[in-house]
């Protein structure tokens, strides 16, 4: 009994690829972690774009990173990998602003946060009810957030720029 033939790797990895007006190859493979695409090869699971980069380049050492020129985690454009180490590639990120290091206190304040789930007009909304004497259960009923959560923007231990 003779099964199908599998595909290689290669042909598997082409498959989920495809190029992008901003010069990018996004990942559009099923899996991700932390926006990175994921692709099973050798019996393992690798991230997509450090799979192409040591495909064309060989492995690499796991203290090395593949960082991306671009910015884009998706991407697997070989010209838009560069390795380098965690350092490498976390002073790339301050210098193209991607982090909150050397910004004004508010880029990582308000809906500006990666955690953000409310808006500003929620959080007024929240505060002038509570000023008018409503009870958080009251709240509750007008937005749609936990006890805590308005607990905490009433008293300004988040959301504390406005």
């Amino acid at each position: 009994m003779a099964g199908r033939k599998p595909t290689p790797a290669d042909v598997r990895f082409a498959e989920k690829c495809k190029p992008v007006e901003s010069g990018c190859i996004e990942w559009t493979g099923g899996g991700t972690t932390n926006g990175y695409g994921l692709f099973s090869a050798g019996g393992r699971m690798h991230t997509a774009h450090r799979w192409a980069y040591e495909r064309e380049h060989g492995p690499k050492p796991s203290d090395i990173d593949i960082c991306h020129r671009c910015d884009n985690r998706r991407c697997v454009n070989l010209s838009h990998l560069f390795e380098g180490t965690r350092k490498d590639n976390m002073e790339d990120a301050v210098r193209k602003g991607r982090t909150s290091k050397g910004k004004p206190r508010l880029y990582m304040q308000g809906v500006n946060h990666h955690q953000a789930k409310m808006t500003e007009e929620q959080v007024l909304l929240i505060r002038k009810l509570a000023a008018e004497g409503h009870s958080i259960q009251d709240i509750m009923r007008y937005v749609p957030a936990t006890y805590m959560i308005i607990h905490r923007i009433i008293n300004r231990a988040t959301w504390t720029h406005i």
